[in-house]
């Protein structure tokens, strides 16, 4: 299967093949990030409305909590809806499956946690190789994920 995977990838990663692909996945992208682009000014509006109403708040510490709490729950998910997004649609593979060696097994794992598994590998790069860790995910990406993934890449850079 591993093997299947990797022809099928090296193939499907060939500039003929993939320049369609990304071109038909741009214009998707497009689409959204206009419809985004387009509803900033209203946010902003919004914005300035939510500040001269704080100006004149008399609630609570507590009652005002209670009344924003569902809506900052409703934006940590619209945060990880837009991380898979950035999964899906914007990240590119920068290392090819011809570039990478490492084994799916004990010889090769370094570590485990609660969400991954780091292995040894080897990256092949410009006829050199150099030793790697590779860090492997033990559930798909999905949007209950994705911004700790994000978090966690950002912070390895």
């Amino acid at each position: 299967m591993a093997k299947a995977s990797e022809e099928y990838l090296t193939e499907a990663a060939e500039e003929q093949n993939l320049r369609s692909y990304v071109v038909e996945q741009l214009k998707e992208c497009e689409v959204c990030l206009t419809q985004v682009a387009a509803r900033i000014p209203e946010s902003i509006e919004i914005a300035k409305m939510l500040c001269q109403q704080l100006r004149h708040e008399n609630r609570s510490q507590k009652e005002i909590e209670d009344f924003c709490k569902p809506l900052y729950q409703r934006s940590l998910q619209l945060k990880d809806h837009m991380a898979m997004f950035s999964f899906k649609e914007v990240l590119t593979m920068d290392i090819s499956c011809n570039d990478l060696e490492w084994r799916d097994d004990g010889s090769s794992l370094l570590g485990t946690g609660a969400f991954a598994s780091v292995y040894r590998g080897k990256l092949k790069l410009r006829e050199e190789e150099q030793p790697v860790a590779l860090k492997v995910w033990k559930e798909q990406v999905n949007a209950a994920n994705a911004s700790a993934l994000l978090a966690e890449t950002s912070a390895l850079r």
